[in-house]
């Protein structure tokens, strides 16, 4: 259960109506919603009504669960107070009780009219009462018929912490998300963008990436293009001003055709296999053979073997050769670089050291911690930290979990995309099942449940949605596009990440998308 918000106590006598006071309690309590105040007696047992945090107002589409509002009272007097609900919510039903603390759910039926609700709580004690009051904004069903995505479906997308984009079938790049470094293209100023929002000055983009606090694109003439965040350059150029407008990555050639981006860095591929670099290289994850300082201009990364994939972890990177081969470097403190010749340490790594094993490889994706890959076979491997089971070959997960090694996934076979966000995985196979593992408790996996996974789950999505082109994850969000150009999102929905108007949802458990368009209730 989470801590309930700090009180504060107002006592002695009011001198006002009664019709006044409780007007005026009333205010102090809907203040509480927002402050964590209390409303406390001015006569007699003190009472002290409070939220537990972030549940006092909270929006949700209708046919969703909202999030238990609870409600917590502390009083002077040595009698048990009592304790009443109501609201005018359809389904709603009492979740705990106790002589403190009582919590109110609802599932909402998809018929349930929009508007505002109020959850009204009465304690009394020795003859005297006190009120609370949370809201619930209920939102119209959101419409399948209606793409994302607006003026047009979409033909490429990215997902990263807190921000996803796409390309428009214009060619232009719309964002949505957190946005307080002007990663999703819109003035630091406005820190969520809830719904898409054209990012100013691209044309002609054919692929995207997405950072922690920052995002790319690549123009069909091979050129790069980054914005958001540059306090580690990873903007590729020698300013460390953060511009909302994208900016010309600087050292790259211009047969660029493939763009990955981590943490605080970036990665790009040329069409004759070369990789380039640019960033923070704190833990040594730009392959160059140097760590330490930034660079403000791609470098050059150490391998010589042409390379056919490459993927930025969090502050690590990994590469697949033409030959299948992998390749990781960067930091290592969790087995991510799945190297038994470099020692799991927290020291930096500059140079790409072979993954262990006789794996050959399509293809690699980096995690926040972790890396997986599709085999030549068309399984799956995956190395590095299992904190939330993302190893997803049934191993204990814990804080000091890893896989020192290239570690086969379970139950998973003729798999033709995968797609790795901070602690959570998603593959889909040839006959269009999407099946997802790790991390669970925001319903990133899908309607699996919301709770970890040490082995992937089968979520229904890919089957019911049509062909999916692509698999994005977030830091705890995932989402799909479909060959008819239309994206899903579903998960955390934190800063907007989901794309459909809500800012911020307190439903962690929901396990419906809240994007637009909705798929049906799961």
């Amino acid at each position: 259960m989470p801590n309930s918000v700090s009180s504060v106590r107002f006592v002695g006598r009011s001198h006002l109506t009664r019709r006044h006071h409780l007007r005026i309690v009333a205010i102090v309590a809907t203040l509480s919603c927002i402050l964590g105040l209390s409303a406390v007696s001015a006569y007699g047992a003190s009472i002290s009504v409070s939220f537990w945090t972030n549940v006092s107002f909270q929006r949700v589409h209708a046919g969703e669960p909202i999030r238990t509002i609870w409600f917590s009272v502390t009083t002077s007097s040595k009698n048990a107070p009592s304790f009443s609900l109501s609201s005018a919510l359809p389904y709603s039903q009492l979740e705990y009780q106790s002589n403190t603390v009582k919590g109110i759910s609802a599932k909402l039926p998809r018929s349930t009219t929009p508007g505002f609700y109020t959850v009204n709580a009465r304690v009394s004690v020795e003859g005297k009462a006190r009120y609370a009051r949370a809201t619930v904004e209920v939102l119209p069903p959101a419409d399948p018929a209606n793409p994302i995505v607006s003026g047009g479906h979409a033909s490429s997308m990215a997902a990263a912490n807190y921000q996803t984009c796409v390309v428009t079938p214009q060619k232009t790049v719309q964002c949505w998300g957190r946005n307080v470094s002007g990663q999703v293209g819109a003035s630091p100023s406005q820190r969520i963008v809830a719904r898409p929002q054209t990012v100013p000055g691209l044309s002609n983009i054919t692929h995207i990436s997405a950072g922690n606090t920052m995002s790319c694109a690549l123009r069909n003439d091979g050129r790069v293009f980054c914005w958001g965040d540059n306090s580690q350059n990873q903007l590729g150029y020698s300013s460390v001003t953060s511009s909302s407008r994208p900016v010309r990555v600087n050292g790259l050639p211009t047969n660029i055709t493939a763009i990955t981006s981590g943490a605080s860095h970036s990665c790009a591929l040329t069409q004759t296999g070369q990789a380039y670099c640019w960033g923070s290289s704190q833990k040594g994850q730009l392959g160059n053979g140097t760590a330490g300082i930034p660079f403000a201009q791609a470098v050059r990364v150490s391998l010589t073997t042409p390379l056919k994939s490459i993927s930025a972890g969090a502050f690590h990177t990994c590469a697949v050769t033409n030959k299948g081969q992998a390749y990781c470097w960067g930091q290592n403190n969790l087995h991510q670089l799945g190297s038994v010749q470099t020692k799991a340490s927290n020291a930096a790594n500059p140079v790409p050291q072979l993954v262990s094993g006789n794996g050959r490889y399509l293809s690699v994706h980096s995690g926040y911690d972790y890396t997986c890959a599709i085999t030549t076979s068309r399984t799956v491997d995956c190395w590095g930290s299992n904190s939330n089971g993302q190893i997803g070959a049934n191993l204990a997960a814990n804080s000091h979990s890893e896989a020192k090694v290239p570690t086969r996934v379970t139950s998973l076979s003729n798999v033709y995309q995968l797609s790795t966000g901070y602690y959570h995985a998603c593959a889909l196979d040839g006959s269009n099942h999407l099946k997802c593992w790790g991390q669970g408790k925001y319903s990133q996996l899908g309607p699996v449940g919301s709770y970890n996974r040490t082995v992937p789950a089968d979520t229904t999505l890919g089957t019911r949605y049509g062909t999916v082109a692509q698999l994005r994850m977030g830091a705890a969000h995932s989402c799909l596009l479909t060959t008819a150009g239309q994206v899903y999102c579903w998960g955390n929905q934190s800063s907007g990440q989901l794309g459909d108007g809500v800012e911020f949802s307190d439903v962690s458990s929901q396990l419906r998308t809240t994007s637009v368009p909705v798929p049906p209730q799961w």
